[in-house]
C-alpha cells in the first residue's frame, strides 16, 4: 500500500422481513458516503437475502434499501475502518394493502361479480391500479405505501360508488367492502305497441 494510504475494508449483511426474519431477496441496497446524494456502490441482495460491498474505502456511509413489496428505509452513519468488515443486517417492513368485498344487487347483501374496482392516489384523476371482481365479489390492491387512497367502483347493472381517503399503513389490511346500488329502473315499462 501507498504509505498514508489506508487499506478499504467491506460491508456484508442479510436483508430480512422484520417479523418472519425470512431473507427478501431481490432488495436493492444502495451504498452513499455520509450525506452524498450520489450512489457509490448498489447491488441486489441474493436468494438467501445476503448483499456484501468489499473495497470500500474507510469512512461513514448511508445505506438505502428498497422492495417493491415492502416500505424502503435506510441507515446512516454507518463506520468502515480499514482491513475490517462491518455487518449490517436489515429487516424490512411490508407494504400495507387494501382488500375488500363489492356487495350490491337487489339485497345489497350479494357479492358482485365482474365489478371494476379502480384504486388513486388521493385526489388523482388517473387510476394507479384496476382489478375485476370475481365470484365472490373480492378485491385486493398489494403492496402500497403508507398513504390515502381514494377508490371507484362500478358495474353495468348498477350505479357507481366512490370511498375517497381511505389509509393504508404498513405491513396492515386495511378493508374497505364496498356498497353499489342497483340502477333505478322503477317507471319503466314493458310491452307491445300495436
Amino acid at each position: 500500500q501507498i504509505y498514508g494510504t489506508p487499506l478499504p475494508g467491506s460491508i456484508t449483511g442479510t436483508v430480512t422481513t422484520g417479523e418472519l426474519d425470512e431473507p427478501v431477496a431481490d432488495a436493492m441496497v444502495e451504498l452513499h458516503r455520509a450525506e452524498d446524494p450520489e450512489i457509490y456502490m448498489s447491488m441486489m441482495s441474493g436468494p438467501d437475502g445476503d448483499y456484501e460491498f468489499l473495497g470500500v474505502p474507510p469512512g461513514f456511509y448511508d445505506m438505502y434499501f428498497s422492495h417493491d413489496e415492502y416500505v424502503p428505509d435506510m441507515v446512516t452513519s454507518i463506520e468502515v475502518t480499514s482491513e475490517m468488515n462491518t455487518t449490517v443486517d436489515f429487516d424490512m417492513v411490508p407494504r400495507g394493502w387494501i382488500e375488500g368485498t363489492v356487495f350490491g344487487w337487489e339485497d345489497g347483501e350479494t357479492e358482485v361479480e365482474g365489478a371494476m374496482v379502480y384504486l388513486h392516489e388521493s385526489g388523482g384523476e388517473e387510476p394507479i391500479a384496476e382489478v375485476t371482481t370475481g365470484a365472490d365479489g373480492m378485491y385486493v390492491f398489494p403492496f402500497l405505501m403508507d398513504g390515502f387512497y381514494d377508490i371507484y367502483a362500478m358495474h353495468p347493472d348498477h350505479d357507481p360508488s366512490s370511498y375517497l381517503g381511505v389509509e393504508v399503513v404498513q405491513n396492515t389490511a386495511t378493508v374497505q367492502d364496498v356498497m353499489l346500488d342497483l340502477i333505478n329502473t322503477f317507471g319503466l315499462m314493458a310491452g307491445y305497441v300495436y
